[in-house]
């Protein structure tokens, strides 16, 4: 009533607007016009429900209408609305039509690099912006949301604030979710990290392949910050007066205890950020003293078994891992879309398919991504060897047998496969799960153990898998294994460059030396479309 009192003379369609989208599948509906004149609406050419109408109000002069309806209904995709506005003599005075599109749920997920924060600078959460489109290419109505999960090392600030919620159980199923908002826009926070380098968000719109958005974490040029310690011992001693003689070698001894242990963080040149980490302590009990060279004595990412060092608290911590390293020597130099490392990482080759490459290692490791040229290469010294087993759950928690026993520590990575039960090559769904937090693994005895029942078939009867993928110890000699894909974009619109990539895998396993070569193109047409070819051979050596 105080709007019409206030508002301008004249014949005017108000409320929805071009553009509008609606948040639930009715919407309402508002005109200006002059005294006795007659508004009709129809929607998709029916006339509305009489019983949708509000009325009409009128300013304090009475030279000024305001036709309403509420609630008018909508159907899933566009909706035209008509609206005819006719003088008494029933001369058309206004006629406009406008398409309101109303999206049940999203089927593409585009990344909006204008409403993003990405920075790693282990105090604020970065935002990773997606805006989600129907079938149609529009924005999805505000309120509507889903499921997705994030690529370690990174998580999501919802699935954190979930265990706050819930510190004993957590959310089961492990999938975090996201909200969008106005515009077709979910906000997507990931917990404080230092950790820069490429993200990758799944999102599964029920289309049978999953859809990935990638972006990068850029580094944040701090100020230096050092700290260490060094302790020693040394001592002498010799054992005299002994009954029995002592071996010429046992008699005397000089021996010396001692440890050197650092971590220094800072900018170089104010564009480069380094990171450098040593520990004289580790891999003493590793034969060989070479640096580069020796087998692995820790566990490889720096995690511990919560269990056997600490009892529950109740606060809020969050352990991090800055300079995780299995072997003596950490080093990462990084700026902008670049990073060279040595110290423990995934290889991260999941671009493509048929390249597809993911293990856990310790050695040197390097990615770019620039605006047309981008790379990812690895190089380790290691015994491992990758292995993937399947099992098909029993309706129970465990215990689940591995195939292999001596199993490298936090190698693991377990995840949930619903498969087609007439095409078992046909994965409808997939679920990771977090060690400690869904599943307990006996890395001795390599068995696991769920928190949660594993069916062995869904409520459509496909059959349910447990995919554990992990590093198997051995104790051959330590072999080369490098590898890495180098790719291109073409075209001159940034949101349909096509890219073209090259990627080449060799494993050094004694005895089992394998190589992969393989050559992948994607043409995008648009922003929802796209075409995408691979091609792949590969040779094995065996002994």
């Amino acid at each position: 009533d105080k709007w019409i009192a206030a508002a301008a003379p004249g014949t005017e369609w108000l409320h929805p607007q071009t553009g509008f989208v609606p948040a639930l599948p009715v919407v309402k509906v508002a005109v200006k016009h002059e005294p006795g004149q007659p508004v009709e609406l129809k929607v998709n050419g029916v006339p509305v429900n009489p019983l949708r109408f509000e009325g009409s109000v009128l300013n304090p002069a009475a030279t000024l209408a305001l036709t309403r309806w509420s609630a008018v209904d909508l159907r899933d995709g566009p909706n035209l609305l008509e609206v005819t506005v006719r003088d008494p003599q029933g001369q058309v005075v206004l006629q406009q039509s406008r398409t309101i599109h109303y999206a049940v749920g999203p089927a593409t997920a585009v990344f909006d690099a204008r409403r993003s924060q990405l920075v790693a600078d282990g105090r604020t959460a970065p935002v990773i912006a997606v805006r989600m489109l129907d079938k149609e290419g529009q924005p999805v109505r505000r309120g509507a949301g889903g499921e997705f999960q994030v690529g370690a090392p990174y998580l999501s600030q919802d699935q954190a604030e979930a265990l706050q919620r819930e510190p004993l159980t957590g959310r089961l199923g492990g999938k975090a979710r996201y909200q969008i908002g106005d515009d077709g826009v979910a906000l997507i926070a990931l917990q404080p990290t230092t950790q820069a380098g490429e993200v990758v968000l799944n999102f599964d719109f029920g289309s049978g392949r999953p859809q990935e958005i990638r972006t990068w974490l850029t580094p944040d040029l701090r100020e230096w910050v050092l700290v260490g310690f060094a302790e020693g011992t040394a001592g002498f001693k010799k054992l005299s007066g002994s009954m029995e003689s002592l071996q010429a070698s046992g008699g005397e001894q000089l021996f010396d205890q001692n440890r050197v242990a650092f971590y220094a963080k800072g900018q170089v040149k104010g564009e480069y950020l380094l990171t450098l980490a040593y520990d004289s302590a580790k891999e003493k009990n590793a034969a060989g003293s070479k640096l580069f060279n020796q087998p692995l004595s820790q566990p490889l990412g720096q995690a511990i078994d919560p269990n056997q060092f600490y009892t529950l608290y109740g606060d809020a911590t969050q352990p991090q891992f800055d300079a995780a390293s299995a072997r003596k020597l950490y080093l990462k130099i990084e700026k902008a879309q670049f990073y060279a490392m040595f110290g423990d990482y995934d290889t991260g080759l999941s671009v493509t398919e048929l390249g597809r490459y993911g293990r856990t290692l310790n050695g040197f490791k390097s990615e770019y991504k620039g605006e047309r040229l981008g790379y990812s290469a690895f190089a380790s010294m290691t015994a491992q060897s990758f292995r993937k087993d399947e099992v098909q759950g029993d309706g129970t928690s465990g215990l689940y047998r591995l195939a292999s026993r001596d199993i490298v520590v936090n190698s693991d990575r377990v995840r949930i496969e619903v498969r087609d039960r007439f095409r078992p090559e046909i994965i409808l769904s997939t679920r990771a799960y977090t060690r400690f937090l869904d599943y307990q693994i006996d890395y001795a005895l390599g068995t696991l153990f769920f928190r949660e029942p594993i069916a062995s078939r869904d409520a459509d009867f496909n059959p349910v898998f447990i995919v554990a993928e992990y590093e198997s110890g051995s104790q051959l000699d330590a072999k080369l294994t490098y590898g890495g894909r180098v790719a291109m974009k073409v075209g001159d619109n940034p949101g349909e460059k096509s890219e073209v990539g090259l990627s080449r895998i060799h494993e050094g396993n004694v005895g089992r030396e394998a190589t992969l070569t393989a050559a992948d193109a994607t043409l995008r047409f648009g922003d929802t479309t796209k075409l995408r070819t691979e091609i792949a051979s590969s040779q094995r050596n065996s002994a």
